[in-house]
């Protein structure tokens, strides 16, 4: 009986003892686990605290670098957004935290530090980010290479800044401007100064003709201009660089009057006077036209206000394509032949098609000569192809600029034009008087416009191709300036 008893006790003592270690290895498991949450807590909140970090410097790179539509986005980096509280719940918290606390440190003494700084390597450190994020994300972009740059959206490495010249340069390339140091004289009444250059720029002010700018730059249709110390712009139609003006009586002011590329467009003797060939009467013969035409204007007149084209293009044949500059310049050549064996004294305005010359510079070159009679000689073209034959033109006594010389260049158009289709046995269609014409009202001397005939007409677009029509043609000119100068006498 003792014995069973003692046994019983001894069990009761070893299971007694086997209990209180049950419950102390569940006490120490209760420790550990509440270590172990209060870790897991504090490395999760390390992680946002990282995590907010690092979306602080993202914002800050966005400002910098324009991404915010991208960093804005919470789930787009990662981030969990936290479930929304409850002013009271916040309340309850924010009270409780002391408290909170104070219990987890007398829990687990240096759990709180030894929490933080689980995971960091040897020498590191927590900072915080500068007042001014411009200086921690300057000495960050100093460390990072190009095609890291090129990812954060910073392309290319600074460069030097350029010269002032150079910038201006480049800007005026840019902007399809030539630069430009020189002055420029308008050329017409009205002409508009644009705040930019495009037409539908606003006009600040409208010029005269004579006015001068002082040009900045250039592109193919505008010229960059000062007006009053302020920067403008006009059309390039209506200027022209202004050139320094020769003594008038001198070869080279001859030569400028009459705006010649070819020095053998005119003779000029040491004294400045142009001394045409033979004795007779001084005859200026001009072949209309030229290779390319001039767009810019001049006044229609001496002392004119009404502009008009310097230089027309000219006709060109509606069935082989002939060109009317091409007509009139063999056609005056020829008639310079026959007027020579005749004895007259011959100048030509133009001897090549590579000219430039307006009618008011063809008009000066026949005063400067002293010309008894100018005789412009064209090829005419209408919409009608069946209008053939040929016409004269001269001026009214009613023209403001020359009509006292209107009664010799009827007469001398009509002559002409009578022996002209005559001898090329055309059509004559008479004499025209019209002051509308600038190659008539810039006139010094009897003047007549001749159309030899009519290169919208098939059959007189063949003839005046051919070199025996323009020989007759010729004769009929050299013949009509006879009877002209024997009514003279």
């Amino acid at each position: 009986m003792i014995g069973r008893k003692g046994a019983g006790k001894k069990r009761l003592r070893e299971n007694s003892s086997s209990g209180s270690s049950c419950s102390l290895e569940k006490k120490e498991g209760r420790g550990r686990s509440r270590k172990q949450s209060f870790s897991d807590r504090r490395r999760q909140e390390k992680r946002r605290a990282g995590a907010l970090l690092s979306a602080l410097f993202l914002v800050c790179m966005t400002g910098v670098f324009g991404l915010g539509s991208f960093f804005s986005n919470p789930a787009l980096l990662g981030l969990q957004t936290p479930e929304p509280i409850s002013a009271e719940e916040e309340k309850e918290n924010l009270a409780q935290a002391p408290q909170r606390r104070a219990r987890m440190q007398e829990e687990e003494p240096g759990a709180i530090q030894d929490d933080m700084e689980e995971g960091m390597e040897p020498g590191m450190k927590t900072e915080l980010l500068p007042e001014n994020p411009a200086i921690y994300l300057n000495d960050t972009l100093a460390g990072l290479t190009d095609s890291q740059l090129n990812r954060l959206g910073v392309f290319g490495t600074p460069q030097e800044e350029p010269e002032i010249g150079q910038v201006e340069n480049d800007l005026t390339t840019a902007n399809g401007f030539e630069t430009r140091d020189d002055q420029v004289v308008v050329q017409g009444d009205g002409v508009n100064l644009r705040a930019e250059s495009q037409t539908e720029s606003r006009i600040i002010v409208q010029l005269k003709t004579g006015d001068t700018l002082q040009r900045t730059g250039e592109s193919g249709e505008w010229s960059r201009v000062v007006y009053e110390g302020t920067e403008c712009y006009v059309s390039n139609q209506f200027v022209a660089v202004k050139q320094p003006e020769p003594e008038p009586d001198s070869p080279a002011g001859v030569r400028a009057a009459a705006a010649s590329e070819d020095d053998g467009l005119v003779r000029a003797a040491s004294e400045g006077e142009i001394q045409p060939i033979g004795q007779g009467p001084v005859v200026v013969i001009d072949a209309g036209h030229q290779n390319k035409e001039n767009i810019r204007k001049e006044p229609a007149g001496p002392e004119s206000s009404r502009m008009s084209q310097k230089m027309e293009a000219g006709a060109v044949g509606s069935f082989l394509g002939i060109r009317e500059c091409d007509v009139t310049l063999a056609i005056a050549e020829k008639t310079k032949q026959v007027l020579t064996e005749r004895g007259y004294q011959v100048i030509m305005t133009r001897e090549s098609n590579d000219v430039n010359m307006s009618w008011a510079e063809r008009a000066r070159l026949a005063e400067k000569s002293g010309a008894d009679a100018l005789i412009h000689i064209h090829a005419h073209s209408q919409e009608s192809t069946s209008v053939t034959g040929v016409l004269a033109s001269c001026q009214s006594s009613g023209n403001p600029y020359n009509g006292d010389l209107a009664s010799e260049s009827y007469a001398l158009s009509s002559c002409i034009a009578g022996s002209v289709s005559q001898a090329a046995g055309a059509k004559n269609r008479g004499v025209k008087q019209t002051d509308t014409s600038s190659e008539i009202n810039w006139s010094q001397v009897p003047v007549t416009s001749l159309e030899t005939g009519f290169l919208s007409n098939q059959q007189e677009e063949l003839l005046l191709s051919q070199e025996e029509y323009q020989s007759r043609i010729a004769v009929g000119i050299a013949d009509g300036l006879d009877q002209f100068f024997a009514g003279r006498r």
